[in-house]
């Protein structure tokens, strides 16, 4: 896709795929967050670990609040014990993190074009 010199990334992402779009969603500050931990961050780490829709990825208003009691069956090569490590550690640091790459990347992308 060519860029657009006079719109911003994040901008013409939204026009493209929509404001459900992930990196439309994850602007604001706090949402995602919130979003996610409405229904805890193991089962975001299964969700985004194994999402097979090779389209974009779309991430409704609300979370994935739909998935919140819904049971993820694991593939053989991801276990529980290697989603509860992951979200061990997300629960000590949070999203906030890397949401903010998303959240700064008309600032980054000014800098490396």
């Amino acid at each position: 896709m060519p860029r657009n010199p006079s719109m911003k990334f994040v901008d013409s992402m939204c026009d493209r795929f929509g404001d459900d779009y992930y990196i439309c969603r994850f602007q604001e500050p706090a949402t995602a967050e919130e979003d996610f931990a409405l229904i805890g961050t193991a089962t975001i780490m299964k969700i985004f670990l194994l999402l097979r829709d090779p389209g974009p990825l779309i991430v409704p208003k609300g979370g994935f609040a739909d998935w919140r009691d819904t049971q993820i069956i694991l593939p053989s090569w991801l276990s529980e014990v290697a989603i509860r490590f992951y979200a061990d550690s997300f629960n000590k640091t949070g999203f906030t993190g890397g949401l903010n790459y998303y959240r700064n990347l008309d600032l980054y992308l000014i800098r490396i074009v």
